[in-house]
């Protein structure tokens, strides 16, 4: 009998030990996307932690796994197939993503790594706007593929004709007015209007605050449950 309890108590240090050590390292997965994480030049390569990659969440993240002191790979791919490689397996989790239930019920949400506002586009000889009856009926809209916007489009039934894969597609789309209005992160486009001198030609309304975080899956957490509070902690002291 006392062996036994010896053994258990034994059996259960050890599994405190094991959740309390940190891992290894860490693979998470990403896109090319500015300001909050992009190629510095021309070396587009997947499973890159090279310095030509970074950005305001980016370096955030960078920042918090190296004060823990745990390695941190990066891997640079289009916005879909990064949150599926969460799903797979093939990576721990993706950044910088925004809350909804779908990724929840694969992985956790960290603490925020980054702001982000979710803003409507439309040219300003449109006659269209959010705030006026019959937008939502009558306005062609898009969103880019794997991002949350779109996933708010298509659940809230908006007349969605367009798909592009990144909002460099939704800028083009707008500019050649393919679709009357698109939804899209307010950094990001904002960047892409400066550097084409559109700014002027464009109304925008902001539709909300939807703050961006790492999404760890759910068999990460539970190998190393100890590791998000940490995460977290270092996240806040790195943004400041």
């Amino acid at each position: 009998m006392r062996s036994k309890l010896i053994y258990c108590l034994l059996t259960l240090l050890f599994s405190h030990y094991l959740a309390a050590k940190p891992p290894l390292s860490i693979i998470l997965a990403t896109h090319n996307l500015c300001p909050y994480g992009c190629f510095k030049d021309n070396r587009h390569t997947d499973n890159t932690t090279a310095s030509n990659f970074s950005g305001v969440a980016t370096d955030v993240v960078r920042c918090s796994l190296k004060s823990m002191g745990i390695p941190l790979r990066i891997t640079v791919l289009p916005w879909k197939r990064a949150e599926s490689a969460v799903i797979t397996g093939a990576v721990d989790g993706f950044f910088a993503a925004s809350q909804n239930e779908v990724r929840d019920s694969f992985a956790l949400m960290s603490g925020i790594i980054a702001e982000q506002k979710w803003q409507w586009f439309i040219l300003k000889n449109n006659s269209l706007a959010p705030n006026r009856a019959g937008f939502k009926k009558k306005a062609t809209v898009a969103g880019f593929i794997g991002s949350n916007m779109l996933y708010w489009l298509e659940k809230n039934n908006f007349n969605v004709t367009s798909r592009p894969v990144d909002t460099e597609g939704l800028y083009k789309l707008l500019i050649r007015k393919r679709v009357d209005a698109v939804i899209a992160n307010n950094y990001v486009m904002d960047k892409i209007l400066t550097d084409a001198a559109a700014r002027q030609k464009i109304k925008v309304f902001t539709i909300k605050d939807k703050p961006l975080g790492v999404y760890f899956s759910h068999p990460f957490i539970a190998k190393h449950p100890s590791f998000i509070d940490a995460f977290n902690k270092n996240v806040a002291l790195c943004r400041r």
